[in-house]
């Protein structure tokens, strides 16, 4: 019997060995697996692009990767001391937060505000799940910022609001350039129908009516350059030159206490643009510092230098968004109250002022934005209630050479003429005023108000006519339409086109077969030597 028990207590041993082996190996294993595991979750901890922190439910933060020590300025000792709670704007949320999950297990989509360690707020979207780790129940939680994306979702909104007004605006400036074409027309007949001694008092008045038009005239006309309508040759210039032009004059023109310092830190570079327009954008930025500063003087600084654009999107939000290059960045800046934050959004929506009645339009920061982003630019501008006021402008810059120095063109001969034109427009009281004016000029004038009407009469009598002007926009058949239906039955025939809100420029006009176009309104001198330069052209051919 001692002999069988010694025997059974042997085997047990051994089977308790082999018991203890197999233990030893698949507690090492284990132990491999998840040294394992727990090396894979760190090289995703710290590879994730995102902050990624893991808390208990009672706040303790027991990890936290690399981009959320980033993102919210703890090191790893600092947030292994702070409660989540600290990480909220509102600590109270974090409860709602919480419960919320509780109700899921899991959560995605979830918006809040979230604290930094120097105490600034920023919107968050966050994603959580409960995960086991290390043993106990915790909340593994991935917090995406979207302070840029809303930055660029406001970009967005304001991008498309000033489109709209653009289009809106673009609307209503052929409707008033077409009214104003009647005042100007038959104010300047009768005005030259009076005695200038006997009716003196008359041409007064009707000098004041010239006047107020081309008031109304000049204020269309930027409401144009705000919606891109109007139509400027574009050449390569040097910028420097212009913006030192701006400071000269407006140096000139600035009241005593008010000094503008100027800061040329690049004068060879070339942009491809409106030297005019150009010249419009700065003056008309310092004149809004000029009026910042009228009652406090103080100074301000123009500043040309070169930029990367790249680099500037990382600092500031441009509008509109440009396309990656090297561009002439035009900064006018000054030390005056500033701008309140509550109308920041609002300052280049055309007729938007905060002067009094009678002391702006409203269309002077518009115009800036419309003339930039016609010249494929970008704007943006940073204040602080207090502490002045910076508009940047962005220009690409081109490696054409300068073409200040092209001769301009000389001045326009005027005269009359006893040629017979066509003339289209489907405006009854513009068609009337014009088609009296060229008669009065001698010329024998056919009047129609329908495009397809006037395609008929030039089908019967193509030979009778040495002009066709016609106006751009109208029911059925546009005048580029019209153009290309009548050049089809008599190529050489010229053709003027005329036009609130022309489509582009008279270059890309010339290769349909129109010889020039006009913007209304426009004055007796200017359809006149305008019809004689075409007609006497052609006549040299």
């Amino acid at each position: 019997m001692a002999d069988d028990k010694d025997k059974l207590i042997e085997k047990l041993q051994k089977r308790i060995k082999k018991l203890e082996a197999a233990l030893k190996i698949v507690t090492t294993h284990s132990e491999k697996a998840e040294n394992r595991m727990r090396k894979q979750f760190e090289v995703v901890a710290k590879t994730i692009p995102v902050p990624m922190i893991i808390s208990t439910e009672t706040g303790e933060i027991v990890f936290a990767n690399p981009n959320a020590e980033k993102t919210f300025g703890y090191p790893p000792e600092e947030f292994a001391r702070i409660r989540a709670t600290a990480l909220y704007a509102n600590p109270d949320e974090r409860g709602l937060f919480l419960d919320t999950l509780s109700d899921r297990r899991e959560l995605s989509g979830f918006r809040i505000e979230l604290r930094k360690s120097d105490g600034s707020v920023f919107p968050a979207v966050l994603f959580a799940r409960h995960i086991d780790f290390d043993g106990q129940d915790a909340v593994l939680t991935i917090i995406h910022d979207l302070t840029e994306v809303m930055a660029l979702e406001k970009q967005l909104r304001h991008t498309q609001k000033l489109e709209a007004i653009g289009t809106l605006t673009g609307g209503i400036a052929h409707d008033f350039n077409n009214i104003l074409s009647v005042i100007f027309g038959y104010t300047e007949m009768v005005t030259e129908s009076l005695d200038p001694e006997k009716n003196r008092l008359e041409k007064e008045y009707l000098d004041d009516v010239l006047k107020a038009a081309r008031r109304a005239k000049s204020m269309i006309m930027q409401m144009m350059a705000f919606c891109r309508k109007s139509e400027h040759e574009k050449k390569p210039f040097r910028i420097s030159a212009v913006v030192a032009e701006v400071v000269k004059l407006m140096g000139s023109l600035t009241p005593s206490d008010i000094r503008i310092r100027s800061d040329i830190r690049d004068r060879d570079m070339v942009v491809m643009g409106d030297p005019t327009q150009i010249h419009q954008v700065v003056t008309n930025l310092i004149t809004n510092s000029v009026h910042a500063l009228s009652d406090r003087g103080g100074a301000i600084d123009v500043i040309l230098d070169q930029t990367d654009i790249r680099e500037e999107q990382r600092r500031r939000i441009l509008t509109p968004r440009p396309e990656s290059g090297t561009y002439a960045r035009i900064t006018i800046r000054d030390n005056g109250p500033g701008i309140s934050k509550d109308i920041l959004d609002r300052i280049f929506d055309p007729f938007f002022t905060t002067r009094p009645v009678g002391q702006g339009s409203g269309m002077g920061l518009a115009v800036v934005h419309g003339i930039i982003r016609g010249h494929s630019g970008a704007v943006c501008v940073e204040s602080e209630p207090g502490e002045g006021a910076a508009f940047h402008c962005y220009f690409p810059v081109i490696k054409e050479e300068d073409d200040n120095t092209k001769p301009e063109t000389g001045p326009q001969s005027v005269g009359n003429g006893a040629e017979r034109i066509l003339f289209v427009d489907d405006e009854l009281l513009v068609l009337g005023v014009y088609s009296k004016l060229l008669r009065g000029m001698g010329y024998r004038v056919t009047a129609c108000t329908e495009s397809r009407k006037a395609l008929e009469i030039f089908k019967n009598q193509s030979e009778a006519f040495d002009l066709v002007i016609t106006d751009n926009i109208m029911p059925e058949m546009s005048g580029r339409m019209l153009s290309k239906e009548i050049l089809k039955i008599r190529p050489d025939i010229p053709i003027v086109l005329i036009s609130g809100t022309l489509p582009e420029k008279n270059g890309g006009l010339k290769t349909t077969g129109i010889r020039t176009t006009i913007q209304k309104p426009f004055d007796r001198k200017k359809i006149q030597s305008v019809i004689r330069e075409v007609l006497d052209a052609e006549k040299q051919m």
